[in-house]
């Protein structure tokens, strides 16, 4: 075999959900086939392996042009290119979004075959995550073209959630060419989770992390506020503290923080898991976007029981049915669930280590990395 080409299409060096996901496939390929994988990347400033080629950045006009002509990403043509002169030493490609699928079948002429790893359903998700124009709808349309490109024809389909796939059957058909399959997401190391077990769970305290100033994390955090907050003030009886921590929050979930001594905002954390450690329960309140809501990871490998959205529930079908993982829809299915999970941590002296049993089992990266392979040995072949 060939090197291996892995198209990396987020930051791997940010601690974001599309950075975790590209760098925990690409680890698991680089640790199963050492020296033998290549990467293209978005351009950064820091200091990158000899292995890692960078796309260079689009210009504002050249962003707007590029939309014009049909071009929704900056890979294009750049990664043509790079393929031109660096075809013969690559047998295999992996492509991350299915946004980018207008590279397929050109890469596929080159004798390289191709995987494609579809992190969302990405009309859903680039629409609920869109704070500017769509260009009298173009923008969707293209996304949609590509997408639909990627499923039809790659060699292989991967898929990070079930609810994915099955929504590329019903919008798209069942009309790709190669195979599909659910890989699930899984972490890009194996941790240790002995001092987190030794921690007790307290109800009173609850957390919200993730990006402060996305659109979908704006838009839950307004659904919640309005639906859900007021179901805390009244469990707990106005005695509780609910963390709020992540990137750059924006103006919004800093009033929300200001104007309820109960919420503390912890912006831009150095440290996630040390940051929410002591919180009893974690909740995801995303309500919008489509792929895996990867935030909830970072309660669920701390112990704690979650109440998420339905929505962010896609993806962790492994828990749905568990008493410490809670859905809910709208402000009474919230309050239930509130109760729920009080009731059981009261309950269950053992309840963080049972988490982070199951946690381990379908999130750790050994897991992950097992699941990830056994699917792609017979492309790779």
């Amino acid at each position: 075999m060939k090197k291996i080409l892995f198209i990396a299409t987020s930051n791997i060096f940010l601690p974001s959900g599309g950075g975790l996901a590209n760098r925990a496939l690409l680890k698991a390929l680089q640790d199963e086939y050492p020296g033998k994988v290549d990467v293209i990347h978005p351009k950064v400033s820091d200091r990158v392996p000899s292995n890692f080629y960078l796309v260079p950045d689009f210009s504002r006009i050249g962003k707007i042009n590029g939309l014009l002509r049909g071009r929704v990403h900056k890979y294009n043509p750049w990664v043509q290119n790079f393929i031109d002169q660096h075809q013969a030493e690559y047998s295999h490609c992996f492509i991350n979004c299915g946004i980018f699928g207008d590279l397929v079948k050109d890469i596929q002429k080159r004798g390289i075959k191709v995987c494609v790893i579809h992190h969302n359903y990405e009309v859903e998700f680039q629409m609920d995550n869109r704070s500017m124009p769509t260009f009298g709808g173009r923008f969707p349309y293209f996304v949609k073209r590509n997408e639909l490109n990627a499923y039809r024809y790659a060699d292989l389909n991967l898929f990070l959630t079930n609810s994915d796939l099955e929504t590329f059957k019903r919008v798209y058909g069942d009309i790709s060419k190669g195979r599909n399959e659910v890989i699930g997401i899984f972490e890009d190391i194996d941790r240790s989770f002995d001092s987190v077990k030794r921690k007790a769970l307290s109800p009173r305290n609850l957390v919200i992390c993730g990006s402060l100033n996305s659109v979908q994390t704006v838009r839950g955090m307004e659904h919640f506020s309005t639906n859900c907050l007021p179901s805390l003030h009244e469990c707990f009886n106005e005695n509780f503290t609910l963390l709020l921590t992540g990137r750059n929050p924006n103006e919004y979930i800093c009033k929300l923080a200001e104007n309820d001594s109960r919420i503390r905002l912890v912006p831009n954390p150095e440290n996630m898991s040390e940051t929410i450690i002591d919180s009893g329960i974690f909740i995801c309140p995303t309500n919008v976007g489509g792929g895996i809501k990867l935030r909830v990871m970072d309660g669920l490998k701390l112990g704690m029981p979650v109440i998420t959205h339905r929505v962010s529930a896609r993806g962790y079908d492994a828990f749905w049915g568990k008493d410490w993982f809670q859905v809910y829809d709208d402000a009474e299915s919230f309050k239930k669930a509130l109760n729920n999970v009080v009731e059981i941590i009261k309950d269950n002296k053992g309840l963080r280590d049972e988490i982070i049993e199951d946690y381990r089992r379908y999130f750790s990266f050994s897991s992950g990395k097992e699941r990830f392979l056994s699917s792609v040995t017979s492309f790779l072949s």
